[in-house]
């Protein structure tokens, strides 16, 4: 009777850590890392959108990579689309953000549609679009303002400018996450231009490390980890 016994709660154990295992990723903690080409990694990494279904290229030339340095048992999902306008990234939140359930989204957007000849307006009304279905997904946002780019017309630096000042403060009003990953990447040696680039208009690998440490940081602060 006794290895009956025995054997019978040696398989109720077994079921018990199956389950706790189960629960638990299924719980695992999820990020969305979203926005355009400098989230998706170019010009040397292809996000897993552009390639499914693990992207293409070197993948240190991602900043969710360098983000994954630092949160090991999360799932950071790159969501990243080259060439991404908000109004795009509007229409794509269900099928690439909502979908996979995260805890937060990552947003880094809009310089496409400053480069693009839009107004910081224009930004300003789409992201606030994204904010208001973040939030009611019960989905955590962190904002982050967009990259300097060589050779930009003093016009677009100024909605930039703009542009940035106005996430600054929104992630404050509403408490979100704020990284300023524009002083991150801004050249000292050359205002308004990126300090560790491949093309003048992403960062390179080195680059990219340095945004995923800097949003890793403000992550850490924002969450108390």
């Amino acid at each position: 009777m006794r290895p009956k016994l025995n054997l019978f709660f040696l398989m109720i154990l077994l079921s018990l850590f199956a389950s706790a295992c189960t629960h638990h990723k299924k719980n695992q903690f999820t990020v969305i890392v979203w926005g355009d080409s400098t989230t998706a990694g170019a010009p040397l990494f292809r996000s897993p959108l552009e390639v499914p279904p693990n992207g293409k290229g070197n993948k240190e030339s991602q900043y969710s990579f360098w983000l994954s340095k630092h949160f090991p048992d999360w799932k950071i999902i790159n969501s990243g689309l080259s060439g991404n306008k908000t109004t795009q990234m509007l229409k794509r939140f269900d099928s690439d953000v909502a979908r996979f359930h995260p805890d937060v989204v990552v947003i880094l957007a809009g310089v496409n549609d400053l480069q693009g000849g839009f107004p910081a307006e224009w930004v300003k009304k789409n992201l606030e679009m994204i904010y208001q279905k973040a939030d009611e997904k019960k989905i955590r946002v962190m904002v982050c303002t967009i990259l300097p780019v060589d050779k930009s017309r003093p016009a677009v630096r100024q909605q930039m400018a703009e542009l940035n000042e106005w996430l600054r403060e929104i992630s404050r009003v509403k408490g979100y996450g704020f990284c300023d990953t524009y002083q991150a990447l801004e050249n000292p040696n050359g205002r308004g231009s990126l300090k560790s680039t491949a093309d003048g208009f992403h960062p390179d690998v080195k680059g990219y490390q340095v945004l995923g440490d800097a949003i890793a940081d403000a992550m850490k602060k924002w969450l108390a980890i």
